[in-house]
């Protein structure tokens, strides 16, 4: 992918290539603070007279295209309707935008890039930015405020993220301040750096990440994910296989992969009937605009059975209630079973040994007190999620002491860095392993421990890093070896021993 611009690597093509989509838009223009910007007002803003419902609003802040282009104002009508909130499309280039035609038809040499972005950049841009959204709560009384930003404004998102309402606060007394955002999508962001994610001040986030994007390049991306995850920060990460940088706002409507520009969910409640005769009162039911390739490809994988706690919901504006495990549904295994609502004597052996979960950030987090062989364990406090629900199915994930004093003790075994991961000959037996979980030990035999072949002779193992990530995953290498109770009541987590 080639720069059109030597002097300013943040531009690329893909920040300029364009499909305009079909529509019209029906928003009006107006202000916002000192800026122009095109408005979209909900159909319906408070549908129920008799409740009293937030008064949110979203700052949309635009690409290179700048607030004019159809396109993002489009998408500025479909958030005010599907989310029930007035979006703001301000504008931030003073005025000035680059002329579609040429961009349409990528006539680049008639273009004053250089001059544009320099006009625009963000020592030049932020300070409006900053106060139209400060605009919104404290000129206009919106109570809930979401941005945006696509391209260009994915850098200015995360700025706002680190900002409260009233400016010139010490960095202490920030803290205590209300933000200037409540919540953050940044979609192919473009003229970010390491530094904006790590301001994200306690702003959940979404990131909107196409596979090819030479602005938020794979290190940002990693960079990015790892930070969030030590934060501690609610976000969601939503990687588009295939498709390129820019095609979240302005994609071929009638290319596989462009054809929406957001994921979006659908809000209902029914009497959901999830498997077989489980079914689930006034459940929210939500429809899936987006599936990655890895549930559509597999033949074997019936679907995903969201279950976490409540606190994982992302759905807005109103958030709702789930069910209360992670579970993932593979008839595939059919040594693998799930009981909903009772403890089944006869499934396991001896007693149950609970452990209390912490469940504040909605996931199964409990801490292990050792791991080890059956005939050593050794004490070592390993806090983790007991998860059967990800994409790490099968696969136990602990800190690198733990992997390495594992497979030292297997013949030929080495870490392979192609398949990330430790690898092993198939032949040998393993050893079993085992951990602490309350006054019980979860014992894996080492059959389990074999996750699965890589090659006629290697095998790749069932524990593997937790790559610093802060805590480790129990997966269905670990609960398929044991009687797992996951009481909700109770927050707690119940280990014992079964017939395998």
């Amino acid at each position: 992918m080639t720069d059109t611009t030597a002097d300013i690597p943040v531009v690329h093509s893909c920040c300029l290539k364009t499909f305009q989509w079909s529509g019209t838009p029906s928003g009006r223009v107006g202000t916002l603070a000192s800026n122009q910007a095109y408005i979209a007002d909900p159909p319906n803003p408070n549908p129920n007279p008799n409740t009293t419902s937030p008064k949110i609003a979203i700052i949309l802040i635009h690409d290179l295209l700048g607030f004019t282009f159809p396109n993002a104002r489009l998408l500025a009508d479909h958030y005010a309707n599907e989310v029930g909130a007035t979006v703001y499309v301000p504008d931030f280039f003073g005025g000035e935008s680059l002329p579609f035609e040429p961009i349409l038809e990528e006539r680049w040499g008639e273009l004053d890039l250089a001059g544009f972005v320099g006009k625009n950049g963000r020592d030049v841009r932020e300070k409006e930015i900053f106060s139209c959204a400060r605009a919104l709560k404290k000129e206009l009384g919106y109570e809930k405020v979401g941005a945006i930003g696509f391209c260009y404004g994915g850098w200015a998102v995360f700025r706002l993220a680190s900002q409260t309402v009233d400016e010139g606060e010490k960095e202490e007394e920030k803290k205590k301040k209300e933000k200037i955002v409540d919540c953050i999508v940044a979609a192919h962001p473009s003229m970010s750096t390491k530094e904006d994610v790590d301001g994200i001040d306690g702003v959940p986030t979404q990131m909107l990440a196409p596979e090819i994007d030479p602005a938020f390049t794979e290190e940002l991306k990693m960079y990015f994910f790892r930070t969030m995850l030590k934060k501690g920060v609610p976000f969601d990460y939503q990687h588009f296989p295939s498709v390129v940088h820019g095609c979240l706002t302005r994609g071929d409507e009638k290319r596989d992969g462009e054809r929406e520009a957001l994921w979006t969910s659908d809000r209902s409640q029914d009497l959901a009937t999830i498997v077989g005769r489980l079914s689930v009162e006034s459940q929210a039911v939500e429809a899936a605009d987006t599936i990655s390739n890895m549930f559509f490809e597999d033949s074997a994988l019936d679907g995903l059975l969201g279950l976490g706690f409540s606190h994982l919901n992302t759905i807005v504006p109103q958030s709702q209630l789930t069910c209360l495990i992670m579970l993932r549904i593979s008839w595939m295994r059919s040594s693998v079973t799930y009981t909903f609502g009772a403890i089944e004597p006869g499934k396991y052996t001896g007693g149950i040994a609970y452990t209390p979960v912490d469940c504040t950030l909605g996931h199964w987090l409990f801490t292990a007190d050792g791991y080890g062989t059956p005939q050593s364990l050794s004490p070592l406090d390993l806090p983790g999620i007991a998860d059967t629900g990800t994409a790490l199915l099968l696969i136990l994930l602990l800190p690198d002491a733990v992997c390495i004093d594992y497979y030292q003790q297997v013949d030929g075994a080495a870490y392979d860095r192609l398949n990330a991961g430790f690898v092993f000959l198939c032949d040998p037996a393993l050893p079993g392993s085992e951990f602490g979980a309350g006054y019980a030990r979860a014992r894996i035999p080492g059959e389990y421990m074999n996750f699965t072949s890589i090659s006629n002779i290697w095998c790749c193992g069932g524990l593997q890093s937790n790559y610093g990530i802060g805590f480790s995953i129990y997966g269905a290498v670990a609960t398929k070896a044991a009687y797992v109770v996951f009481d909700v009541e109770g927050k707690r987590l119940g280990w014992a021993a079964k017939d395998l």
